[in-house]
């Protein structure tokens, strides 16, 4: 465990391909329920478009995920009521007594007509809370991205990385990584 600063332990990138939708989630992973198309409440899509429905409802039209890569998927996520978890991964391998980053890109994919003209007063901005725990049930870390602002446009994605360090304990070598609704709806 002499580690290498920048080497990643574990990456999740939701794969690739030519079709607009990809595999759902391995069982585990997720709670919300896999679905092609607008993702209702409580439900994802693996898609490669910011707007899984081929047309324009509310969501940005924009057809790339944040890593360049032009066949890249993404998980489109519609909240649900009440806030639950969103995604888990069992990460092992990790060196006791080191400091590892958690994080992720996020966007808010809602267009600026998708809050005035469909939600108005009553839109519920995303905001993601990011945990780190161990043993299983016991948060070791966490922090929260506040309130994740609608896109500038209607055509681009304002991706941010979110995340925090954490380190482990002195014979820790596993850890689950959270990532939770905190804004239900």
């Amino acid at each position: 465990c002499s580690g290498n600063q920048g080497s990643f332990i574990f990456c999740e990138d939701f794969g690739s391909g030519t079709a607009l939708y990809g595999p759902a989630l391995p069982l585990g992973v997720t709670n919300y329920v896999y679905q092609q198309g607008v993702p209702g409440n409580g439900t994802y899509v693996i898609a490669s478009s910011s707007n899984p429905s081929g047309t324009n409802a509310g969501y940005v039209n924009d057809n790339h995920d944040h890593t360049g890569n032009l066949n890249g998927y993404m998980m489109v996520v519609n909240s649900d009521y009440p806030a639950a978890e969103v995604y888990r991964k069992h990460v092992t391998g990790l060196c006791p007594s080191t400091t590892y980053v958690f994080c992720a890109y996020l966007a808010n994919n809602n267009s600026p007509l998708a809050v005035s003209n469909v939600c108005g007063s009553s839109y519920v901005y995303a905001n993601i809370k990011f945990l780190t725990e161990f043993p299983l049930g016991t948060v070791q870390g966490s922090v929260s991205s506040g309130n994740l602002q609608v896109a500038p446009t209607a055509t681009s994605l304002p991706w941010v990385q979110y995340g925090f360090s954490f380190t482990t304990g002195p014979s820790q070598t596993s850890v689950d990584i959270v990532l939770k609704n905190n804004a239900p709806g």
